[in-house]
C-alpha cells in the first residue's frame, strides 16, 4: 500500500467511515473524497493534515514519495506563475520610467545603457524592524535591508494588495526580490506570505442562558460529546488547527472555504451561522460573544435579523519552513425568531373511529415517554404555540396513524430552538436532537 489513494480508501474503510462522513469532516464534497481515493486528485497540504489527525496516523505515514514531489511541484508551479505576474508588473513600471527619461535625454546620448531586468528572491521571517533598517532570517542567514538613503519597494500581502510599509511587522513571513548579486540590495518587491498574528479568534458563541462568562475556560465545549447538546440556552462553533467542534442545536450552518489558484499563500474559511431563538420564551438580554486568545469579547447591541461580521485568523501551525501557518476565517452570524410550541394534545381513536384515550404533551421528557394505547390506529394531533405570550390554541392538526411521525418545533428551558420529531407508536415515541 505504497499510494496514497490506496493509503486513504484502506484508512477509511478500517476506520468503519463512508466517503460522505470523511467529505464532511473535511468540509468537502464526496465526489472529492471519491477522486482522491482513485488517484484522480491530491489533497492540498491542509487537508493532508486534517486526515492525518482524523485517522490518528503522521503526515509522514500518510505521504508518499510521489505525492511529496507532486506537491512540491505544484506549488512551485503556482509560486512561479505568481512571480512572472509580479515580475511583469514591475518590467512593465521600470520600462515606463526608461522611456520617458529617454524623450527628455536622447539628445547628445551617444550610448546606451543596459539594464538587468532579471530578479532573484528568497524567503525569511523579519527579525527586526528599526526605522527603515529591516533584518531578515532566512535558513540561518541575516540580510539587512537599509532603506534609509532608499526609496521603499513596494510591498504587497498575500493576496496580491500593495500595502505600506510600515505595515511590516516583526515574525512576518515575506519574499524579497532583489537585483544583481546582494540580496541585501538593490530590493525591488517584498511579498507577505503571512503576517504575524496578534490575537487568534477561534469561535462564536451565542448565549441567552443569562450567564456571564468572563474567561473562556468557564464556556462550555463539547470536550464531552455524549452530553455536548444538553447545554440549554448556549450555542458556539468553535474551530482551532488540530479540531473543529459545535453545539449548533437547530442552527442553519453554511460553511466556504476560498482558496485563489494566483495567490497560493493566501486562504479563508467563511462560517455562516444562523440561529433561531423565541422571543416570547427569552427572559434574559442575548449575548453574541468571540472566543479569542485574548479571552471572550461581547459585542456591544444585538438586533434579530442583522447579519454580525467577525473576521480574524488563527494559528495553523506547519513544519515547514517560511510557509504560511495561519488561517484567515470570517463568522456571519444572524440571529431570528422562530414561533415553537409549547405543547401538543393527542387523541388517540380505535379502529371503530371511537376516541380512547386524550393526552397533553407539554415537554422533551413527556414526548419521550409517550406510548399508543395497544388497540389504538390513529391519533389527531393538535399543535399549540405562544402568542404574545399569551397561550392559545392553533388549527394546525395533523393525522398520525401507527409508525408515522412529524416535526415539531421546541424550545428549551431559555428559549433556545430545538427540533424533535414526535412518532406514533405503541411501544415507545423516539424523540432526535437536530
Amino acid at each position: 500500500m505504497n499510494n496514497l489513494h490506496e493509503k486513504l480508501k484502506n484508512l477509511r474503510i478500517n476506520s468503519l467511515m463512508t466517503q460522505q462522513e470523511v467529505a464532511d469532516k473535511m468540509f468537502v464534497t464526496r465526489q472529492c473524497v471519491s477522486r482522491w481515493e482513485q488517484g484522480k486528485s491530491i489533497p492540498d497540504i491542509y487537508i493532508l493534515e486534517n486526515l492525518s489527525k482524523l485517522f490518528n496516523i503522521s503526515l509522514n505515514e500518510l505521504l508518499d514519495d510521489k505525492t511529496t514531489k507532486s506537491l512540491i511541484v505544484e506549488n512551485a508551479y503556482k509560486v512561479k506563475k505568481r512571480d512572472k505576474l509580479i515580475y511583469l508588473g514591475i518590467l512593465i513600471g521600470i520600462v515606463a520610467i526608461i522611456i520617458s527619461f529617454s524623450i527628455i535625454l536622447f539628445i547628445g546620448k551617444d550610448r546606451e545603457t543596459e539594464i538587468d531586468f532579471t530578479f532573484s528572491s528568497y524567503k525569511g521571517q523579519i527579525v527586526s524592524i528599526i526605522d527603515q533598517i529591516v533584518e531578515v532570517e532566512s535558513f540561518d542567514e541575516i540580510y539587512v535591508l537599509d532603506f534609509q538613503d532608499h526609496r521603499f519597494p513596494l510591498v504587497i500581502n498575500n493576496r496580491g494588495e500593495t500595502i505600506e510599509f510600515e505595515d511590516l511587522k516583526n515574525g512576518d513571513i515575506i519574499r524579497v526580490f532583489y537585483e544583481g548579486a546582494m540580496p541585501s540590495k538593490n530590493i525591488a518587491s517584498i511579498e507577505v506570505i503571512d503576517s504575524v498574528i496578534t490575537r487568534s479568534l477561534y469561535g462564536v458563541f451565542l448565549d441567552i442562558s443569562g450567564n456571564n462568562y468572563s474567561d473562556v475556560s468557564q464556556l462550555p465545549t463539547s470536550s464531552e460529546p455524549e452530553t455536548s447538546y444538553h447545554y440549554d440556552g448556549f450555542r458556539y462553533f468553535y474551530c482551532k488547527h488540530n479540531q473543529s467542534q459545535w453545539n449548533l442545536g437547530h442552527t442553519q450552518t453554511e460553511h466556504r472555504f476560498i482558496y485563489d489558484n494566483n495567490f497560493p499563500n493566501y486562504s479563508e474559511n467563511i462560517i455562516s451561522l444562523t440561529f433561531y431563538i423565541d422571543l416570547y420564551k427569552v427572559q434574559v438580554p442575548l449575548k453574541l460573544g468571540m472566543v479569542t486568545s485574548d479571552g471572550i469579547i461581547y459585542s456591544d447591541e444585538l438586533n434579530l435579523n442583522q447579519e454580525y461580521t467577525f473576521k480574524g485568523e488563527f494559528e495553523y501551525p506547519t513544519d515547514i519552513p517560511y510557509f504560511k501557518h495561519s488561517v484567515d476565517v470570517t463568522y456571519k452570524v444572524v440571529i431570528l425568531h422562530r414561533n415553537t410550541i409549547s405543547s401538543i394534545e393527542v387523541f388517540q381513536y380505535d379502529k371503530n373511529n371511537l376516541l380512547i384515550k386524550e393526552s397533553k404533551l407539554i415537554n422533551f421528557l413527556d414526548i419521550y415517554s409517550f406510548s399508543a394505547e395497544t388497540d389504538a390506529l390513529y391519533c389527531l394531533v393538535k399543535i399549540n404555540y405562544y402568542e404574545d405570550s399569551k397561550f392559545s390554541h392553533s388549527n394546525i392538526v395533523e393525522k398520525l396513524y401507527l409508525g408515522n411521525r412529524i416535526s415539531l418545533d421546541f424550545a428549551d428551558t431559555y428559549g433556545m430552538k430545538k427540533e424533535t420529531d414526535f412518532k406514533f407508536k405503541v411501544e415507545y415515541a423516539n424523540i432526535i436532537y437536530k
